[in-house]
């Protein structure tokens, strides 16, 4: 049996990239949409990896007969709690 150890994970990056851009205080949604495509262009290129296809909550139902070891603090202030918890 294989496992996996899961260390603050997240359950979707591109809310990780717009939660860091709200604390960051960057006004208005059209700011952190601008943002958020070049950041997400600039993965593309370096990559070859959409950001939006970076979403474990949508992958994790496939993962059969393997356990998953979640680890995650509650003070953590890059990656909310409940990303691990959309993921148990």
């Amino acid at each position: 049996m294989i496992g996996a150890v899961c260390d603050s994970p997240f359950a979707n990056f591109s809310e990780i990239v717009f939660n860091v851009m709200s604390n960051l205080n960057i006004p208005t949604n059209f700011i952190r949409n601008f943002l958020f495509n070049k950041i997400q262009n600039g993965f593309i290129k370096r990559t070859e990896i959409d950001i939006n296809s970076i979403n474990p909550e949508d992958n994790v139902d496939n993962i059969k007969n393997q356990s998953i070891f979640f680890i995650h603090g509650d003070n953590d202030t890059l990656i909310p709690i409940g990303h691990t918890f959309r993921l148990y």
